[in-house]
């Protein structure tokens, strides 16, 4: 686990814009022409944190620790695709391979969860998605998890997203088990 957590903080640490203008050096400048239309009918540019397009498909690892009874981990690996209603509101569905803790050993599952989320803007390029997930886990029983994470554009169409408060409820047949959860995403615009 601190493996994924040092690995997750490298690449949003790499990916800030200190780093990258120590490694690219910046573009030559050109002089513009005068715009032919008056200032009053241009529109204006869109923010950097909203995507510009209306679907998005992100691919995720997520670990799970389990803290009820004897614990566990589970790892999940899947898409979602995400349809941003407005500058702050996505919806996503998400299909996801589930490796888990079962009776006798590991198990292979699928986990389909639908995702809402609200992401509120901490700059130009850097957000902050509160996420709310529902899904169902086959032969076992719902799952839900709500996340709070770390959202950086890295380019015009590529998001990275790091969450690390993200705790879920696993019901399992009779019981149910709580996990705390950390994901890594990358999520490009379509």
């Amino acid at each position: 686990m601190r493996l994924f957590l040092s690995a997750a903080l490298t690449v949003l640490l790499l990916a800030s814009p200190a780093h990258a203008a120590e490694s690219v050096p910046p573009p030559p400048t050109a002089v513009t022409p005068a715009p032919s239309t008056p200032p009053s009918s241009a529109q204006p540019a869109p923010s950097p944190v909203a995507p510009s397009r209306p679907f998005a498909l992100a691919l995720f690892t997520e670990a799970a620790l389990g803290f009820s009874g004897d614990g566990f981990y589970n790892h999940l690996v899947g898409p979602r695709l995400d349809y941003h209603a407005g500058d702050h509101l996505t919806l996503g569905a998400a299909l996801s391979y589930i490796n888990l803790k079962g009776k006798n050993g590991r198990a292979s599952n699928v986990l389909p969860a639908a995702m809402l989320e609200w992401r509120s803007p901490l700059g130009s390029d850097v957000a902050l998605p509160v996420r709310f997930f529902s899904g169902y886990l086959p032969r076992n029983g719902p799952w839900l998890k709500a996340a709070l994470g770390l959202s950086r554009r890295l380019g015009s169409r590529t998001t990275i997203t790091f969450e690390a408060i993200a705790p879920a409820l696993w019901v399992v047949r009779d019981s149910t088990v709580g996990s705390f959860d950390a994901s890594l995403e990358l999520a490009i615009d379509l």
